[in-house]
């Protein structure tokens, strides 16, 4: 019985090290786990080729971008009638992307939980909402240099959505360029 009561405050202390080596960058009410920097960021998002791949069947009510890199899209389906609004902006690097989705979450009006609706994993931080009476859903997350903002009235389809963006910004498929750092 020994033992097994100094396995496992072995394993505690082991899970509890492991837990505080990872550094939490917090502000305002929200907080994220810093990602390890990677040496291949995002280079260029082609808005046209991720609208083909993804969006296709979605009529583009909106569409800007500016010279600090970002992107933003509302899109309409006809056959469902529902919108999907679409904010992509990429950064210098992961830390800048990281205070950027920190700073568009606490000037947000509306309440973020950590995670997915699903519980799944999308990108290396997430957070999202939910509204009850339509379902609808917004997601934000980080991964690489790139912050994604993502609501739909249909919360299968922004997390959906998000999903394939996070795999394409992972992959540098889809209109997402990928340049490793000097």
């Amino acid at each position: 019985m020994n033992k097994l009561i100094w396995c496992l405050f072995f394993v505690g202390l082991i899970a509890a090290s492991t837990a505080l080596a990872q550094e939490v960058m917090p502000r305002g009410r929200y907080s994220l786990k810093k990602t390890k920097q990677t040496k291949t960021l995002v280079a260029n998002i082609d808005v046209d080729v991720v609208m083909t791949n993804h969006f296709a069947k979605y009529e583009v009510q909106r569409k800007t971008e500016d010279k600090s890199g970002q992107k933003e899209m509302v899109l309409y389906d006809k056959e469902s009638q529902k919108k999907v609004e679409l904010r992509i902006v990429l950064y210098p690097s992961t830390a800048d992307a990281e205070n950027g989705l920190l700073d568009l979450l606490n000037g947000a009006s509306v309440i973020f939980k950590d995670g997915t609706p699903s519980g799944g994993d999308i990108g290396d931080n997430t957070w999202y909402f939910t509204t009850k009476e339509t379902g609808a859903t917004g997601i934000m997350f980080v991964r690489r240099n790139v912050v994604v903002s993502l609501f739909a009235q249909e919360g299968l389809v922004a997390e959906g959505l998000a999903r394939k963006l996070d795999a394409d910004i992972l992959m540098g498929n889809n209109g997402i360029e990928l340049k490793d750092r000097q």
